[in-house]
């Protein structure tokens, strides 16, 4: 659905929850890092060389000391994780 190429899990590898008030679903990432706490004055637009598929899930970006840090927009997220589900279902029972 991203796009992205399959990848195989690392040790690195680990799982992200992201709770609502129906349910938790878990996030398969490449890896995490260090909790940061961001000023909302470096706040940005995802840069337009990023794929539309990540921009569409995404809320913004985060200027850090060299870095970017994309934030998810949790909501799109989750209906996307939702709708693929569904699609999923509906072939499995055909």
């Amino acid at each position: 659905r991203l796009g992205l190429t399959a990848r195989s899990d690392t040790s690195a590898s680990t799982i992200v929850v992201i709770r609502t008030d129906e349910e938790a679903v878990g996030l398969l990432v490449d890896r995490a890092g260090d909790v940061v706490e961001v000023d909302d004055d470096c706040l940005v637009e995802v840069p337009v060389t990023a794929a539309a598929t990540i921009r569409a899930l995404t809320t913004g970006a985060y200027k850090l000391s060299g870095d970017l840090m994309l934030a998810l927009d949790t909501d799109q997220t989750l209906a996307v994780a939702s709708e693929e589900g569904d699609s999923r279902a509906r072939v499995g029972n055909r």
